[in-house]
């Protein structure tokens, strides 16, 4: 014969304490994440643009015109694009088009890549 598992406990004082203490860490964990984001928003970005393994720019992103850099000059065919506080590559003669589906990018610790022309984007 099987018994039957029953889950009709009921909630001590000491247990309602633990519950009530994970919650407010959780609320004082999240705050803090809320914080941290807000703090570190207020920061200015710092675009570098890489070819070869080499920086031929560094961008702050922070109140920066829209504006298009064309890296031909530098070897290759690529367009990075400058908007909103954010930075991208729109125009590449790479085959797969990998580094323009990035996207743009903005925000601390993100990359773009295109590796067949050996360029990045890093924001720092």
């Amino acid at each position: 014969m099987q018994e039957k598992i029953s889950f009709d406990r009921k909630f001590n004082s000491n247990d309602k304490k633990i519950v009530l203490c994970i919650i407010s860490i959780l609320v004082v964990l999240i705050l803090a994440v809320f914080i941290y984001r807000s703090v570190n928003s207020k920061n200015v970005n710092t675009a570098i643009i890489t070819i070869d393994g080499k920086q031929i720019k560094s961008i702050q992103l922070n109140n920066q015109q829209d504006r298009e850099i064309d890296l031909s000059t530098y070897g290759v065919n690529m367009v990075i694009k400058i908007s909103d506080n954010k930075i991208g590559f729109i125009s590449s003669d790479c085959p797969d088009k990998l580094c323009i589906n990035f996207g743009m990018i903005g925000d601390t610790s993100q990359s773009a890549v295109c590796i067949p022309n050996r360029a990045s984007i890093s924001i720092l």
